[in-house]
């Protein structure tokens, strides 16, 4: 089991670099999203907002962690702009408590607009789901910044489910902001 947890972490850090570089990050001006019709328990919001909910964070390389890890977020001029969450910890958790909670920290508005599943291949028994969703009040947030930015948010479960399973059993969650571009 500590190969899967091993090899989940690797593919966790491919999952996050290939998110950012596909989305694009770019510096901007931004402000959090703070709309009395639209709230967010993670994404849009900013850096004060969420370290009011989560506390300080541990800084790395490019990521901050959150919770002894439990979080790991990237912020663009103080807002958070990439969360990443795990459950390898409790053993993984059904897609539904995952989906769940992933949805907790999107902008309230956020519409799931398409869904991919990326089947796991005979060199390892992760597959991934990948779910694209899309928020007006993210859309106006970003517009002051870099000018390309979408209200678009990619959110990327690993599945490890494993032999005749017929739930799906969620190891980690990635949820990325993107560009047009």
């Amino acid at each position: 089991m500590k190969h899967l947890v091993a090899i989940g972490r690797a593919l966790a850090i491919v999952v996050a670099v290939a998110t950012s570089l596909m989305l694009g990050w770019r510096a901007g001006s931004l402000a959090a999203l703070r709309q009395d019709d639209v709230r967010s328990g993670g994404i849009g919001l900013s850096r004060d907002d969420w370290e009011a909910d989560h506390g300080p964070g541990d800084s790395g390389q490019s990521l901050v962690t959150y919770e002894g890890g439990a979080y790991s977020v990237a912020f663009e001029d103080d807002v958070v702009m990439f969360l990443e969450l795990g459950w390898e910890d409790q053993g993984n958790v059904a897609f539904d408590e995952a989906e769940d909670e992933v949805e907790d920290l999107l902008p309230s508005d956020a519409e799931l607009v398409e869904t991919y599943v990326a089947p796991a291949t005979a060199g390892g028994p992760i597959s991934l789901q990948i779910q694209r969703y899309e928020s007006n009040a993210l859309e106006d947030l970003l517009a002051g910044g870099t000018g390309d930015r979408t209200g678009g948010i990619l959110v990327i479960y690993q599945d490890t489910s494993v032999g005749d399973q017929h739930e799906r059993d969620v190891a980690r969650a990635s949820i990325a902001v993107g560009t047009e571009s």
